[in-house]
């Protein structure tokens, strides 16, 4: 039960990453996360 709750969490942890990288192609950032 544990590890189906941390594997939960960690899939929020990346949506909500992805969620942040969109808001920053959407800024027009597209340069600062290529180059990293």
């Amino acid at each position: 039960m544990g590890l189906s709750r941390a594997s939960l969490y960690c899939s929020v942890r990346i949506s909500s990453r992805s969620v942040q990288l969109s808001q920053i192609f959407n800024n027009g950032g597209e340069d600062v996360v290529f180059k990293r």
